[in-house]
């Protein structure tokens, strides 16, 4: 794990797109080993069967260069991506999962998360927010290459998929498609959990400091919050159907596999498990989202009320104000007319 670590937070190497890999080594009886190559090295291994993890950045792989629209092609060759899938039309939606090809020889899969994740911050008021769009795109084969690309993945996110690592069962990625599928959900269920809790720290600051009567409610702040709470409602849904998509495809490969040998039998039904366990580990997270919703509404509706209940009072007083000098005008004002009318005709006196 201190070694992955390590790998994770090493400078890159020049190169038009650096990547860092996770692969499983059996030279130190079947440990996960990170290192930090170049992705023309990893397109010149045609060779390599062994399962690993290759995580990169996107941004130059969406330039208009030349070598960047080389390098997106070769990419598309080597995970089976469709064409396109990187432009913005597919890259800037909230979420998708597709894939291709049997799961007996050769299976492709492609998927994105959009998480929107903030700053430590309890109030909500001071609080940066960060979006961050997550593309995974495997390629397994039972007797070729078994790899996962991993595009635009957080440093904390990459952690978590090391920790899953450190306690898996290595002998599955030699039996499922779907082997390396766990452990992404697993870290992007951590994720979701992490910036749900804090969009429940910022609803539990709201409600503690609310306005009291005769206060106006911070309808700024408030607002803020709103955006906050709809984005994860709306990321937490898609979340949930990519994975019930991904559910539901494996399950058709698990109904399939009376032909294999009953310990890779297994490896398939614990993956199977293990993916309808995130399911409804966000499908929980989902609806936690829609509660903090209805809370947030419930407590919008209660600064509206507080609101209109100080400017009503505030009203009361002007208009009582404004009684008060109708009375004096209706009393003086006439006097002062009749004075000031006869004053011409008053006898001079010198």
């Amino acid at each position: 794990m201190d070694a992955i670590k390590s790998s994770i937070t090493a400078e890159p190497e020049s190169s038009l797109l650096t990547v860092h890999i996770l692969e499983l080594s059996g030279e130190s009886g079947l440990a996960w080993i990170p290192r930090t190559t170049s992705i023309e090295e990893v397109l010149k291994d045609t060779a390599n069967c062994v399962p690993n993890f290759v995580f990169a950045g996107s941004e130059k792989l969406k330039s208009e260069d030349q070598n960047s629209y080389d390098l997106q092609r070769k990419l598309e060759d080597r995970y089976g991506m469709p064409t396109g899938i990187l432009a913005s039309t597919y890259w800037k939606s909230n979420g998708f999962f597709g894939c291709s090809g049997s799961e007996m020889s050769c299976h492709r899969t492609w998927f994105l998360f959009l998480v929107k994740t903030y700053s430590r911050d309890d109030t909500g008021k001071d609080s940066q927010a960060h979006w961050y769009r997550m593309g995974f795109f495997s390629s397994w084969s039972p007797t070729g290459r078994r790899s996962i690309l991993c595009l635009d993945c957080p440093k904390e996110f990459r952690t978590e998929i090391c920790k899953s690592l450190d306690s898996s069962n290595k002998q599955s990625f030699s039996a499922d498609p779907y082997c390396f599928h766990p452990h992404i959900l697993g870290a992007m269920v951590h994720t979701y959990d992490n910036t749900i809790w804090r969009i429940h720290d910022f609803e539990d600051a709201l409600e503690k400091n609310r306005a009291k009567s005769g206060e106006r409610a911070d309808f700024k702040f408030i607002h803020g919050i709103s955006r906050h709470v709809i984005h994860n409602r709306e990321n937490s849904t898609v979340a949930t159907e990519i994975i019930s998509k991904m559910v539901k495809r494996h399950g058709s490969f698990v109904s399939r596999i009376n032909s294999f040998q009953e310990a890779a039998r297994e490896h398939v039904r614990e993956i199977q498990d293990s993916l309808e366990f995130h399911h409804g580990t966000l499908f929980g997270f989902k609806c936690r989202c829609e509660a903090l919703q209805q809370r947030h509404e419930d407590e919008i509706a209660l600064a509206q009320s507080t609101t209109l209940s100080t400017d009503s009072a505030a009203s009361l007083k002007i208009a009582a104000t404004m009684k008060i000098v109708a009375i004096a005008s209706a009393v003086f004002l006439p006097a002062t007319f009749i004075s000031v009318s006869l004053y011409p005709y008053l006898p001079l006196r010198y």
